[in-house]
């Protein structure tokens, strides 16, 4: 798999669980290195546990040559035969959009989404980043309510709850801990949570809440089963700019569903 990107990760895990030899290459030491750092260890730690082996991409030197049905992968100091090569990430396919009439050639896109034709808007893969379904539909709706309303502030992926299609899913709103430190300094109040280890080798669920010095609520991690409809509670959070105080009530409830959990 080319590309550590959430869905090269995702398709690792799921290829690993089947029983497949699995090999992730990419180009930074760490996976998801945009993501919580303590959280992105303990699944890049899981995915070598069920055997996938994470390999880095060389600045040059690769090659791909087709060897008979498999495929040869050559790396400065060593080759991989494999069966099938898959690309993780997706690349804008300007074939449809008939570029040329517009006078256009490859398009570059701005942050709100217009290219250097008035009439066409480009979202998605064309951004760079992450194209994952859920936020090209939240870019897709902002467009769409600029275009219709009022100018509207610039699009702020921070208040975009997306999640990572793993076992269990992760899904995330707002900063990091590393951009917290970064622009509110390294006293933040950090709130953690891990599940007790689960039988049949599964990944531990673990919940992480990031608040300012002055308890003001900047980001969640979550790494579990009810990831996908907890982190909306976070989202209204980091939109409204509640702090841990009001967060607090709603965070017995959630300990409440998932126990065993304890502090971490």
């Amino acid at each position: 798999i080319v590309g550590a990107t959430p869905v090269g990760v995702a398709l690792a895990q799921t290829l690993a669980q089947q029983g497949k030899t699995v090999y992730l290459l990419t180009r930074n030491a760490h996976l998801l290195p945009a993501e919580d750092q303590s959280l992105a260890h303990l699944l890049q730690v899981y995915l070598q546990v069920l055997g996938v082996t994470i390999l880095p991409f060389p600045s040059q030197g690769l090659s791909f040559r087709f060897l008979g049905n498999n495929i040869l992968i050559s790396y400065p100091e060593q080759t991989l035969l494999v069966e099938q090569v898959v690309r993780s990430y997706p690349a804008p396919r300007p074939q449809g959009l008939n570029l040329a009439a517009l006078g256009l050639d490859f398009p570059v896109v701005t942050t709100q989404f217009q290219t250097p034709h008035p009439a066409l808007y480009l979202c998605g893969p064309w951004l760079g980043g992450y194209a994952l379904p859920s936020l090209v539909l939240q870019e897709s709706r902002w467009l769409g309510l600029r275009l219709l309303g009022p100018a509207l502030p610039l699009l702020d992926y921070r208040g975009l709850a997306y999640g990572i299609a793993s076992d269990p899913p992760w899904f995330r709103v707002g900063f990091t801990e590393a951009e917290a430190k970064a622009i509110h300094g390294p006293r933040l109040h950090i709130q953690s949570y891990t599940a007790l280890p689960q039988p049949g080798n599964k990944l531990q669920d673990t919940l992480k809440i990031i608040a300012s010095a002055s308890q003001q609520f900047l980001g969640a991690h979550w790494l579990g089963a009810g990831a996908a409809w907890g982190i909306s509670l976070f989202a209204q959070a980091y939109q409204e700019g509640w702090t841990l105080d009001r967060i607090q009530p709603h965070l017995t409830w959630i300990e409440q569903q998932f126990q065993p959990l304890a502090p971490g």
